[in-house]
């Protein structure tokens, strides 16, 4: 198995498709800052779940839980959906929005072992020190 980290400057992630594969193993997805909302284009063999906070159904409020920043996704078994059909080549697509933006990810199921297990957003600004400010 994979340990390595794919780093992703966060101006570049935010412009751009990030392609990462996916596998039963799971891969992190850190985006580095409170995710408030998750959107997946086909659900019928990839899920996710928030790994160091909860993630709240747009309807439900849930003040008191801290949002996540990191995302696990895994590959499942495929779940046949009515009226939904797949991609010609297999991928989905994850949209991850957060204050700084939308994160937008092509997912690429696979089997095997992945090439890498997590995906880093890298801000310019370490944490503690506030962007410059542009007038």
């Amino acid at each position: 198995m994979a340990a390595d980290t794919l780093n992703v400057p966060q101006a570049f992630a935010l412009q751009r498709v990030i392609k990462v594969d996916v596998t039963q193993l799971g891969l992190v997805l850190d985006v580095g800052s409170p995710i408030d909302s998750v959107n997946l284009s086909h659900l019928s063999n990839v899920v996710f779940t928030g790994l160091d906070g909860v993630l709240c159904d747009a309807k439900t409020a849930c003040p008191d839980a801290p949002r996540p920043t990191k995302l696990l996704v895994r590959k499942i078994p495929p779940i046949q959906f009515k009226d939904q059909l797949p991609s010609t080549d297999g991928t989905r697509m994850l949209f991850v929005s957060t204050k700084a933006g939308v994160y937008r990810f092509r997912l690429k199921p696979l089997s095997g072992s992945p090439k890498y297990t997590q995906v880093l957003i890298q801000s310019e600004f370490p944490a503690g020190f506030a962007a410059p400010i542009t007038r």
